[in-house]
């Protein structure tokens, strides 16, 4: 159950991203995809934590047909880091979630810089600080407490069919 409600969650999101973000935002869009496995890291821990963003990430890597690994190995490292800190947070408290979106953002944003490096596409790190990590890291910000809402809902959803 856990598997197939993260799954149409993912697919939803990526497919936002894909049509509906950017005629809405143009470049400056979330990526929902790392802000659901963050959310999913924070309530399950490390290893369903990476399981979303493994699935999340090869939804994205599948349909947009970028670097095929890239996506679902970043955002499973972060779910994995993310959920083995889950015990030490505070989830209620509204900023945990927020912060910690930006701090997994910026980690996975940089390990898939880093990864493009490694398979020789190279852009001017100015470049990837003002137009792709800075505006993803602020809108994933942005969108933090709604989408941990949305993910709690879905976890009180799933505890109460079981």
């Amino acid at each position: 159950m856990w598997f197939g409600s993260y799954l149409l969650l993912s697919l939803v999101a990526v497919l936002l991203q894909m049509t509906v973000f950017p005629t809405w935002f143009g470049p400056f869009r979330p990526d929902l995809i790392t802000v659901i496995t963050i959310g999913v890291a924070l309530h399950r821990g490390p290893k369903l934590g990476a399981g979303a963003g493994i699935i999340g990430g090869m939804i994205t890597d599948l349909l947009t047909g970028y670097f095929l690994g890239m996506a679902a190995l970043t955002n499973g490292l972060v779910g994995w880091i993310i959920g083995l800190l889950e015990p030490k947070f505070f989830k209620d408290n509204m900023i945990v979630p927020i912060l910690t979106v930006v701090a997994g953002t910026l980690v996975q944003q940089v390990g898939y810089w880093l990864l493009m490096m490694a398979f020789g596409r190279t852009l001017p790190l100015g470049y990837i600080l003002t137009q792709v990590m800075g505006p993803v890291v602020l809108c994933n910000g942005l969108v933090a407490w709604p989408i941990f809402l949305l993910i709690r809902q879905v976890e009180d959803f799933l505890a109460e069919v079981q």
